[in-house]
């Protein structure tokens, strides 16, 4: 068995032991790169929160957008920074169809929900 298959089984051990609900596909998650990569004044900051990882630090923003967010299936969460165009990001975001919420300014594109998560869901 590869490596990559041996963490692609681990991940998938992992989702179905904490009952999370995959809420995103790589469609979606292509969708949601270039409409950043799209958005007048460049790509704004995100970072990402991975289904077995810590959460980031509140410092930690990329901004590059072709490499980065990846790999998809393990998104747990990707947060957008807030910045004035936080409107237009989720008037973007509703027209993909991605699930997002919305707290304390934040935007989050959700990957996966873990059980009673979707009651944030807009």
């Amino acid at each position: 068995m590869g490596e990559r298959r041996r963490e692609v089984e681990a991940w998938r051990r992992y989702a179905e032991r904490e009952r999370l609900v995959s809420a995103m596909n790589a469609t979606k998650w292509r969708e949601v790169v270039e409409a950043m990569r799209g958005l007048s004044g460049g790509p704004p900051g995100f970072r990402i929160k991975d289904i077995q990882g810590p959460e980031p630090a509140l410092a930690t923003w990329d901004r590059e957008w072709i490499y980065h967010p990846r790999p998809w299936e393990t998104i747990e969460w990707l947060e957008i920074h807030a910045d004035p165009r936080r409107e237009a990001i989720v008037e973007a975001l509703k027209r993909i169809g991605a699930p997002i919420s919305l707290d304390e300014g934040r935007i989050r594109i959700w990957g996966w929900l873990r059980p009673g998560a979707a009651a944030a869901l807009i």
